[in-house]
């Protein structure tokens, strides 16, 4: 069974029917975070929500099993990824403040509990997914240095996961992302005897994610398709998006990968195709700043303008230059704007 295969066979399974399974990693006695049936297939189903983009619905998820049980903290982790992945979709951070507050209330209480059960699988899996989200937070708007030192707690609470159950597979999605992340930033340092590289072993952790992981399955397989288009792998990352998209999952996670590598391959017709449904979707979902707007209307303004077709170019360069933007969010596109003006005047000029 191949990769894709597999990951499609699984992510069909969650997609289509959701079905309320047993769990499959084995939790040891006592290990009071290992969530039971209800619990577990409500995380699922919160998590296949927020990748469809269905952010309110993942909320309502979680948010059943924080009022029935108020002090499993692992839900708490959970709702505070989806917050940030809803943050990140509208490129706006103003509840950043209710985002740690759940990082840190979780974290602790996590932390107090591996006091008296430090070989809790699930209490140091959930500790580590809370360490990553605040990893990511830090290194996107805070300090590199946090960043660094929160990667090696995570490396180590996803290690001892591993080690205390080596069948508890979501742990590798944090390992391999870690492993490969950590030794794809040594560039040249990778050639000295004493470096290792580290960057095939965090690939095949995270294929081991991807297949049989149940939480971090989908994050594993868009994580791949992430290092593929780094690599310059497109191919292998366009197969990734293709099945995930062939098995339900085509929300705006998968869209940005698939827009990001078809612009790398000059892939027009693809690239139209996925900022088009970026667009369609951000609209439909409304109080944006436009920061996502102007972006996907001045990549489809040069798609369009690859392909020959000045008219449609002209109309989103257009477009992209209209949104009313605050002086922040103006800033960050500027680039953008100053470009989408020299093709507008490019264009108008040929025209007349």
């Amino acid at each position: 069974m191949t990769i894709l295969t597999a990951m499609t066979t699984k992510l069909k399974a969650v997609a289509i029917s959701l079905i309320v399974i047993g769990l499959t990693s084995g939790a040891i006695a006592g290990s009071t975070y290992a969530p039971n049936r209800y619990q577990d297939s409500l995380i699922q189903k919160a998590l296949y929500y927020a990748y469809k983009d269905s952010f309110a619905q993942a909320y309502r998820c979680l948010d059943i099993i924080i009022e029935q049980t108020p002090d499993y903290y692992p839900a708490i982790v959970i709702k505070a990824g989806v917050l940030y992945m809803e943050m990140a979709d509208d490129e706006s951070y103003e509840r950043k403040d209710y985002f740690m507050s759940m990082i840190d209330s979780s974290s602790h209480a996590l932390e107090k509990h591996l006091d008296s059960l430090p070989n809790d699988p699930w209490a140091l899996f959930f500790l580590g997914t809370a360490y990553s989200y605040n990893a990511v937070w830090e290194g996107q708007h805070g300090s590199i240095f946090k960043t660094l030192s929160l990667g090696l707690k995570v490396g180590k609470l996803f290690g001892r996961t591993a080690d205390i159950d080596s069948t508890f597979y979501d742990a590798y999605l944090g390992l391999g992302f870690f492993h490969y992340l950590r030794s794809a930033k040594l560039g040249i340092l990778r050639s000295l005897p004493f470096v290792a590289d580290q960057r095939e072993q965090g690939i095949q952790e995270l294929k081991k994610a991807a297949i049989f992981g149940k939480y971090g399955n989908l994050s594993a397989a868009l994580s791949l398709g992430w290092i593929y288009y780094d690599q310059k792998k497109y191919s292998l990352s366009r197969q990734i998006i293709d099945s995930l998209i062939a098995c339900g999952q085509d929300g705006r996670q998968v869209q940005w990968l698939k827009a990001t590598v078809c612009r790398a391959q000059s892939d027009a017709d693809g690239l139209i195709a996925a900022f088009e449904s970026i667009k369609e979707g951000l609209i439909k979902r409304g109080n944006q700043n436009n920061y996502n707007l102007v972006t996907c209307d001045f990549y489809l303004g040069q798609a369009f303008y690859i392909k020959g077709d000045k008219q449609k170019a002209l109309y989103y360069f257009e477009k992209a230059l209209e949104y009313k933007l605050s002086p922040s969010v103006e800033k960050r596109v500027s680039k953008k704007l100053e470009a989408a003006r020299d093709y507008r005047r490019k264009l108008s000029q040929s025209t007349q």
